[in-house]
C-alpha cells in the first residue's frame, strides 16, 4: 500500500485516475507559486527569505526535511562538476536552511514583515 504506486487521489483529480506523485505535486505546486506571486503583487509584499509550512504530522515533516538535505548533498557534490542548472538562481535550494518551526506563540510576527537584514535580534 505504501510506495510510488500508491496514489491518495483528491476531489479535483477524478477525472484523471492514472496520475503518478510526481505530476500531481509540480502541478499543485504551480498552483501554489501563482497563487503566491498574486498575493504578494496584490498586497505589494516583499520576501523577507523565511517560509513556515505545517504539516500534518511530525513523520512527514521529518521526511520533507531529510529528502531537502539529500537533494542539497548531491547538489554540493555535483557543484565542482556540472553547472547547476537544474537549480533555479532564485529559488536556490542548495542555500536553504531548514529547521522545524517553533510554536506559533514563539515567533514575532512583526518581524517578518520586514526584510530579514532588518530584524532586531
Amino acid at each position: 500500500m505504501y510506495g510510488p504506486e500508491w496514489i491518495q487521489y483528491r476531489n479535483d483529480d477524478k477525472n484523471n485516475k492514472e496520475m503518478y506523485a510526481a505530476t500531481y505535486y509540480n502541478r499543485k505546486e504551480e498552483i501554489l507559486s501563482t497563487k503566491m506571486d498574486t498575493i504578494i503583487i496584490r498586497n505589494n509584499l516583499e520576501f523577507t527569505g523565511t517560509v513556515f509550512i505545517r504539516f500534518d504530522s511530525q513523520a512527514d515533516a521529518k521526511a520533507a526535511k531529510i529528502a531537502i538535505r539529500k537533494y542539497q548533498t548531491r547538489l554540493f557534490w555535483k557543484r565542482g562538476i556540472v553547472l547547476l542548472e537544474e537549480e533555479d538562481q532564485d529559488f536556490r535550494p542548495s542555500q536553504w536552511n531548514v529547521r522545524y518551526a517553533p510554536p506559533g506563540s514563539d515567533i514575532d510576527w512583526i518581524n517578518l514583515k520586514k526584510p530579514r537584514p532588518a530584524w532586531n535580534t
